[in-house]
């Protein structure tokens, strides 16, 4: 399994928001953690834009141990593209940085699910904020050959969801006992003061393993 983790220094809504810090440690930090809690440093890899801003970010990564792929900041496939093509790995999980809650635990349940069910893309539903998604590395290609659209290009797997030709595993809203329709990210300034709240009045959430601090969250 190769992780790609994405991210960027640009936001329109939240400006440079994998720098702020929870529990003092910048998000961005955190999400290398819980990847390296999910597999080895040599199966994760880094995504960001090319430009000078996210100079800083690729440094993170690079001192953390982790590959850093750099390419067009408005093209999230070319990267995911990038990344996958001279890879070996069967499978990509992908974990975008601003779901700074992502549990080791439920990615290492989400694989085995994939790999006992031979699924071709598999996911959380709605989409959650607590997990990756999993994806066959060949369909990152072949979705980057395509004529993909430009939500594909912004959210990778847009297209991939759709298709009727895959076998796609969409696991229940409440896996694992989370309630995976609850929404905590980091995206704008609203989420940031959740955020502070959430760092206050949940101390265990300080560890990157804190399942059972989640499903009291986010059931209550």
């Amino acid at each position: 399994m190769l992780v790609i983790l994405q991210a960027r220094t640009a936001s329109s809504r939240l400006p440079g928001k994998i720098f702020h810090t929870f529990f003092g440690e910048p998000i961005i930090s955190r999400m290398l953690k819980i990847a390296k809690e999910f597999t080895s440093s040599e199966n994760i890899i880094l995504t960001t834009g090319s430009s000078p801003r996210d100079d800083y970010l690729s440094q993170i990564a690079s001192d953390s141990g982790i590959s850093v792929i750099r390419d067009d900041e408005d093209n999230v496939l070319k990267r995911f593209y990038i990344a996958a093509k001279d890879n070996t790995s069967d499978y990509i999980m992908r974990i975008t940085c601003d779901n700074y809650l992502v549990q080791p635990r439920l990615l290492g349940a989400m694989h085995r699910e994939c790999i006992q069910k031979n699924a071709d893309y598999c996911y959380v539903a709605p989409l959650s904020h607590f997990a990756g998604e999993i994806i066959r590395r060949d369909l990152i290609i072949e979705e980057y050959k395509s004529n993909y659209s430009q939500m594909a290009k912004e959210h990778v797997t847009y297209e991939i969801r759709a298709r009727t030709d895959i076998r796609i595993l969409e696991l229940p809203d409440n896996f694992m006992l989370i309630n995976h329709r609850k929404r905590i990210t980091l995206d704008n300034l609203d989420d940031l003061l959740f955020l502070k709240t959430l760092e206050a009045k949940n101390q265990n959430c300080s560890q990157v393993d804190c399942l059972e601090e989640l499903i009291n969250l986010t059931i209550n």
